[in-house]
């Protein structure tokens, strides 16, 4: 049993017990005839109220009876229990130095409720209630996510199941996001794999498969659906989106980036996906686009339908449109052409190894590695100086026909991929981790090869479901716990950490710690400063700079920070 709070058992009042009949509330009062009773109402409370408590302290019926000589009811199991809010009962002290970077659920809420049994010992009795809450935000979405109801989602007990696949007669593995998460009435997990009319639609393409596609989308998920068809009624595209893809492109609309799913649909449909990056860091798919044809009518098509999302007459939000080559040299001009685009690092970096890897490019695995390692060092320059070192180096080095390819196809778009021609104050894609970045990839992992539109369409919002669902956990780990070591009092780690997200804090911490390879080297006529970075120098003010690294995150950079410390002023600046 679990150690309890100081009280004495002497110090039980004997008035009759008071018996309440309301089903939803706790008082003072109200008791329980069973703890089997208390448990099922505690759960139904929690379940009401968004709330999670814990028992912090309990005394059995068994061991009350060495000191009571009264009869105690075995249905009630405690003589007397305390219960509190899972983010209180007690304060968490840890022992380590602060080294490591640990949190913890305990907040020090008064929230609680102590039981004691009754006089005639065959009902517990509520006795003191606290209700207010403290320190913690309290919504559907945050108690959906403590760990204590989070263990009981199917998605997170079934990773992996093995199911037949019929198409192929083997059995493979499956990923949780497939299974249809729905309870049956008991509660339990409905571990149905594909239904019967997904496996039949998975053999065989049916006639009305867009039809069913469109049914699903409305029906279902309340999706805004455009379709295109040709002059003999057949179909050409197909776009839509739903309510939560809408507001999501609506509350982080400044980078978009548009990807490319190809040779994975019955008859080569193409996916076109639309993405954003929230502010946890997170990409979240706000548009698809199924094409039967990657021709121009049909992008020209899918892009015009994605820009109709937005306005006409209000200025277009988007700031920046990453792509792969040939979408941003080609049709995003035109539909776009007042809005930055820009290739994405990790699709010029994939397109190039897969380009050199082609008979094409006859060479041994030692050059292909130069060349590859040249690329992307000519990509993530900061510096025209810099670029055309390592330029230099590429000719000479690589075989001729390779740096031939690159004259042609790549060194007169640079101005769209290379990082050190961006314009100022551009926004720049910093995914670098293809886990992060590479949409596409992760898709194939869990929806079969050569799917109908229809049973993409289902396993795709499907697991659309599931990344929505780890998206919001990881954004309430932000409110549902706080750092085991907590900063100190008006520290500017305090005060970033209570405006900014775990993903801003930690890039604006380690900002601060490359701060210490800046050195200030004095100030312009125009008052700002000239700051040196190894080999490279910006102008740069007390909240403004040109790095890349400010006019992607819109944070404090290295620079600023080395700046503030220059002049001492404080790294933190609620503008900033």
């Amino acid at each position: 049993m679990t150690s309890m709070e100081h009280s004495s058992l002497h110090r039980i009042d004997d008035e009759d017990p008071v018996y309440q009949t309301e089903d939803d509330d706790i008082f003072v009062g109200r008791s329980f005839g069973s703890f089997e009773e208390l448990e099922q109402f505690i759960s139904k409370f929690e379940r009401d109220h968004k709330q999670k408590f814990w028992i912090r302290s309990s005394r059995s019926v068994e061991a009350a009876r060495k000191i009571l000589k009264r009869p105690l009811s075995e249905n009630i199991r405690y003589y007397e229990l305390q219960y509190s809010c899972i983010h209180g009962g007690l304060e968490f002290k840890t022992r380590g130095k602060g080294i490591r970077n640990m949190s913890t659920h305990k907040m020090n809420c008064p929230a609680k409720i102590k039981l004691r049994a009754t006089p005639d010992g065959n009902r517990l009795e509520v006795r003191s209630f606290v209700s207010g809450h403290e320190g913690h935000a309290m919504s559907e979405d945050v108690f959906q996510h403590l760990p204590q109801n989070r263990k009981k989602l199917r998605a997170r007990k079934l990773r992996k199941f093995l199911t037949v696949d019929y198409a192929r007669g083997k059995k493979r593995k499956v990923p949780a996001h497939l299974i249809d998460l729905a309870e049956n009435e008991n509660g339990t997990p409905d571990i149905s794999v594909l239904d019967e009319d997904m496996l039949k639609d998975y053999i065989s393409e049916s006639q009305d498969e867009i039809n069913k596609s469109l049914l699903l989308l409305r029906d279902e998920y309340g999706a805004n659906t455009t379709v295109l068809y040709d002059d003999e009624n057949k179909f050409k595209a197909l776009y839509f989106y739903t309510n939560d893809m809408r507001k999501s492109l609506s509350a982080w609309p400044e980078a978009v980036y548009i990807w490319g799913v190809y040779n994975w649909l019955s008859r080569n449909y193409t996916v076109m996906l639309i993405s954003i990056k929230d502010s946890n860091g997170m990409n979240e798919v706000v548009g698809i686009g199924i094409l039967s044809e990657e021709d121009k009518d049909a992008l020209n098509w899918f892009l015009q339908t994605f820009r109709g999302v937005f306005k006409s007459d209000e200025p277009l939000p988007i700031k920046c449109i990453f792509s792969y080559k040939s979408l941003v040299e080609n049709e995003l001009q035109s539909i776009f052409p007042d809005v930055p685009k820009r290739v994405s690092i990790y699709y010029s970096t994939k397109l190039f190894h897969k380009i050199i890897n082609t008979e094409s490019f006859i060479i041994s695995n030692k050059e292909r590695e130069i060349c590859i390692k040249l690329f992307s060092k000519m990509v993530y320059n900061k510096t025209f100086d810099e670029f055309k070192v390592i330029y230099s180096l590429f000719c000479k080095v690589v075989p001729s026909f390779i740096v031939d390819y690159f004259n042609q196809e790549w060194e007169a778009s640079k101005d769209f991929w290379a990082v050190h021609s961006l314009p100022p104050n551009s926004i720049v894609d910093s995914n670098k981790n293809s886990k992060e970045v590479s949409l596409d990839n992760r898709l194939k992992q869990v929806i079969p090869k050569d799917s109908t539109i229809f049973t993409f369409i289902k396993q795709l919002l499907r697991w659309l479901e599931a990344l929505k669902a780890e998206m919001k956990y990881k954004a309430s780990v932000h409110i549902l716990k706080k750092p085991v070591v907590n900063p100190a009092k008006g520290s500017w780690q305090e005060r970033y950490s209570n405006y900014l997200t775990h993903y801003a804090f930690n890039f604006v911490s380690q900002q601060v710690v490359l701060s210490s390879n800046v050195k200030v080297l004095g100030e312009t006529e125009e008052g700002s400063y000239i700051v040196q970075e190894e080999t490279n120098c910006f102008s740069v003010g007390q909240d403004f700079c040109q790095c890349i690294d400010w006019s992607s995150m819109m944070l404090p950079c290295r620079h600023v920070i080395s700046v503030r410390d220059y002049l001492g002023l404080g790294f933190f600046q609620e503008s900033l």
